[in-house]
């Protein structure tokens, strides 16, 4: 290892509706600067059960840049979505990340 850094910074951020069972996915790949934290890229894509605004919907961030993703996107698994992240950053993830609707769950007392 030569201790280089690239001085970026992974942020893989999930949540579950208790409510409606659907999930948010926003991986974020930082830059750190001696300011902070600068986004490079986001895969932002939440499930949906109703109607939801454009905005809303799956979508990438290049820097500052928004760009609309597929509306199908909204139906990917965490697997399918890591994979696209995975593939536009060309990070790959040793060991694989679990998936969190498999590898945590509350036991009902």
């Amino acid at each position: 290892m030569d201790e280089t850094s690239a001085n970026l910074l992974v942020e893989l951020f999930f949540r579950k509706s208790q409510k409606t069972g659907t999930a948010w996915y926003k991986f974020t790949v930082f830059k750190r600067n001696l300011w902070g934290l600068e986004r490079a890229y986001q895969l932002d894509i939440e499930q949906f059960t109703k109607k939801i605004t454009p905005h809303d919907l799956p979508h990438e961030h290049f820097g500052k840049d928004r760009i609309s993703g597929e509306r199908d996107w909204a139906n990917w698994s965490f697997t399918e979505s890591l994979q696209h992240f995975s593939r536009r950053t060309k990070i790959n993830f040793l060991p694989d990340v679990e998936d969190p609707h498999k590898s945590f769950s509350l036991k009902v007392q």
